[in-house]
């Protein structure tokens, strides 16, 4: 694999111009472009190239579903097609008819490319600065907010980025390139490397690594989930109460073969991550006394024994040197952990969820939306489906909410929603908490009410949910209730009871 995840990530490329049909003839420099450079300079790098000639409006939507498909989308602003019989190709109007063809691309294609990583230019013969202003004004009229960022000339609007460039290479200013200026030989390796700027960072390179590696051996992981199977799924889909839930099973296969074929690949994993591991360590100052401590604490270098071992890291829990080691800001170091912590434990709400009902169910965090007081779910998952008297009573713990101290090792905080939301489970069976549902389904689904999803009881009380923590967390919450039913400092020998702590 390669040593750069995203470019190993980034395959296709299109071309959006209507000279683009023209490649092969002289007209393909008449906009100072030529489309045989651009293309090979991408292909000597192995990456599929796309042009494409739109000859009239109605050609924006195949330019939206070529898009879709293709990691980065360069457009020409201007596109020159055949004016209605009814428009004077002389006024004014006929710039702003053609100019409308990117406009219409740009915020269709964010709409359903929103939650995709996709990388814009648009290269243009006219001013930069102009079609900057013009584009994010009509983006904001048709009700797309962008971050703009003029000094780079950057529309930033969720996972896709908007670039803007000039390409009439004789524009120059006391001898230099003039501000936005992209020679042609110049794209392919701007593109390449502002795509690679944008997942910038271990973690965002480790997944795009992993998403190369699922396309990569897609083959295998078919082979795994092959038409004999089929009669099998279509028996247990049979047999059981809900046969909705029929999925549940294939989707925890699938990430059970997904975990395995990424530890199958753990060597080059662990190269990938020592690369990373050295360019941090390059970033802390060689000065530094805690370097070579620092170094052991990451991997680089082993440590002499377990003892010393044991008193760095307890130390390090405290102070974190290697973080502070490359931020100065506090709050940023917080914000990083919080979220981290966040991603270790709960369920990941995904956007393009946001309108799907969350099913009561084992490690779902609820609100009282009467009194404010938050309770964690500890239902068994099959205590939670198949519903069939129409109401059924939950089982919930309290949470106490509780500050956190970052430099501070035992806090007994257990579940982090936020850097101002934490939690402390009440795991004592005086503090259980039974709440009954009804329902007219086999599970209990939240109901969107006032731009919240909401779970009403049996008297109809709300209770907002909150979010999930993962079930191996859950079950980790849960043993620790269970411990505390036993009757041990009652009936055990005291001596012997703290020998086991």
């Amino acid at each position: 694999m390669s040593s750069n995840p995203a470019d190993e990530f980034l395959s296709t490329i299109l071309f959006i111009d209507d000279e683009a049909d023209k490649y092969n003839e002289k007209k393909n420099k008449i906009k100072n472009f030529d489309f045989n450079k651009f293309t090979e300079e991408f292909a000597k790098n192995g990456k599929l190239c796309t042009l494409y000639a739109p000859k009239r409006m109605e050609d924006v939507d195949i330019c939206i579903r070529l898009a879709k498909n293709a990691d980065i989308t360069v457009l020409d602003w201007l596109i020159d097609f055949p004016l209605p019989d009814n428009i004077d190709p002389t006024a004014d109007v006929e710039s702003d008819i053609r100019g409308k063809f990117a406009i219409k691309f740009l915020y269709s294609v964010l709409e359903v490319c929103k939650n995709q990583l996709k990388l814009f230019l648009i290269y243009t013969n006219e001013s930069v600065e102009s079609v900057f202003n013009e584009a994010k004004q009509k983006l904001q009229e048709n009700g797309i907010e962008t971050e703009n960022i003029k000094e780079e000339y950057l529309l930033k609007f969720h996972s896709v980025r908007i670039y803007f460039r000039k390409k009439d290479i004789d524009t120059k200013i006391d001898g230099k390139l003039s501000k936005g200026l992209l020679p042609v030989d110049k794209v392919p390796v701007f593109l390449m490397k502002e795509f690679e700027n944008m997942n910038h960072g271990f973690l965002p390179e480790f997944a795009l690594k992993c998403s190369t590696l699922i396309k990569e051996n897609i083959f295998e992981i078919l082979n795994q989930f092959s038409e004999d199977i089929d009669y099998a799924y279509l028996d247990h889909k049979s047999c059981i109460m809900d046969a909705d839930s029929s999925l549940d099973i294939l989707f925890n296969l699938y990430s059970n073969v997904l975990y395995e074929l990424l530890v199958s690949q753990s060597n080059d994993f662990l190269l990938f991550e020592k690369r990373w591991m050295n360019f941090y360590i390059k970033k802390i100052n060689d000065g530094c006394d805690e370097k070579k401590d620092i170094k052991r604490l990451l991997g680089i270098e082993p440590f002499s024994s377990t003892e010393e071992h044991k008193e760095k890291v307890d130390s390090a829990c405290k102070k974190h040197p290697v973080v502070h080691n490359l931020l100065d800001d506090e709050s940023k170091m917080f914000e990083s952990f919080v979220k981290f912590a966040r991603l270790s434990h709960l369920c990941v709400d995904f956007s393009i969820n946001d309108n799907k009902p969350h099913i009561l169910t084992l490690g779902t965090i609820i609100q009282d939306k009467s009194n404010d007081l938050f309770f964690l779910c500890i239902q068994q998952r099959c205590d939670s489906l198949r519903i069939t008297d129409g109401e059924r009573k939950f089982l919930f713990l309290p949470l106490f909410k509780k500050n956190i101290n970052i430099t501070s090792k035992k806090q007994n905080i257990s579940i982090i929603l936020g850097t101002d939301i934490a939690f402390e489970v009440k795991s004592k069976s005086f503090d259980m908490h039974t709440i009954i549902f009804s329902t007219d389904k086999h599970v209990v689904e939240s109901k969107y009410i006032n731009n919240e999803w909401i779970y009403l009881d049996k008297e109809q009380k709300q209770y907002r949910y909150c979010g999930r923590v993962n079930e191996m967390h859950s079950l980790r919450i849960v043993r620790k209730y269970a411990e505390s039913l036993s009757r041990i400092g009652l009936d055990e020998f005291e001596w012997f009871r703290i020998l086991g702590k």
